[in-house]
């Protein structure tokens, strides 16, 4: 009796924490593309939305399979990403992940928006892909019961040698149960969020020295230049996104050192080919004094 006294309480915060977090993430999409705010209200958006889809993931799982709850989120957060004006395209040369066994999948990083763009992929390969993250991420708690569910793993940056073992020892769970496990790792360690001459980061080594010692080749997934983007000028307008696989580069006989600056050179080539598809390489220089620039780009997009 005691209980059911409090059921009509717990609905009632339910109803009220869902209808929030939708109101909110909503609400950047009447403002205009123009205006500062856009840009605030869309990150404050995204982050309620994360804990909005991954709290929603982890009810969804008392009542329905993990690949049902994975599809019913990615469906939601799909359609949010086509109201706020961002167009993805779906990955090309996606059956490069389908014909390869297992390896380590090799992702440029620029924003902390970049899981959106996975969406279009994410279904068809989320439940044999394991993200390897930073450790910082476990301080959201609904983020870390949902990446526990899929058993994604989370690594100390602080601590080389640490971090090391645990994707090394990781890896090995992942490729020793299966022959068509991938690991997912962001090589640039950290965002890329100044794009300067559009150039990516210097490579960590870690993901290179898994696929060495396992034997398993780096796929390149690259994702298109964000710059509708701006972190520095608090720019947030609609956009298109382009993601492309490429082939898979086996380490064989190569030194770490050889095969990372090989890695980095094919994604950086096609980095530099997706920006100039975008608008015909008329996407501006990563410069303060570009506003005009960007805002006749704006108009052929």
């Amino acid at each position: 009796m005691y209980f059911i006294e409090f059921v009509p309480t717990i609905f009632t915060i339910v109803v009220y924490f869902f209808s929030t977090c939708f109101i909110v993430i909503h609400l950047p999409m009447v403002i205009p593309e123009s205006l500062t705010l856009r840009y605030y209200a869309l990150n404050v958006a995204y982050l309620v939305g994360a804990t909005y889809i991954l709290s929603l993931y982890l009810w969804l799982l008392l009542f329905v399979s993990i690949e049902d709850a994975m599809s019913i989120c990615t469906d939601l957060v799909g359609r949010w990403v086509v109201r706020m004006g961002w167009e993805i395209q779906n990955a090309r040369n996606f059956d490069v992940l389908e014909k390869t066994g297992n390896a380590v999948i090799v992702v440029n990083h620029q924003s902390y928006f970049d899981p959106l763009p996975f969406i279009s992929v994410w279904k068809q390969m989320a439940f044999s892909t394991k993200v390897y993250g930073g450790s910082e991420l476990t301080n959201h708690v609904f983020l870390r019961k949902a990446a526990a569910s899929q058993s994604h793993t989370f690594l100390d940056r602080g601590c080389k040698r640490t971090a090391m073992k645990t994707l090394m020892t990781s890896a090995e769970k992942h490729f020793k149960n299966d022959k068509q496990n991938k690991v997912l790792i962001f090589p640039e360690g950290e965002r890329n969020m100044m794009m300067e001459d559009y150039k990516l980061l210097e490579f960590k080594r870690g993901a290179f020295r898994v696929a060495k010692n396992y034997n398993v080749p780096v796929i390149p997934m690259v994702i298109s230049p964000l710059y509708f983007i701006d972190n520095q000028r608090h720019y947030f307008t609609k956009g298109k996104t382009l993601i492309s696989v490429l082939e898979p580069i086996y380490p064989g006989d190569m030194e770490i050192d050889e095969f990372v600056a090989k890695v980095r050179a094919v994604m950086q080539e096609e980095f530099i080919r997706l920006k100039e598809e975008l608008v015909d390489g008329k996407i501006p220089s990563a410069s303060k004094n570009n506003t005009n620039e960007i805002d006749s780009i704006k108009k052929e997009l």
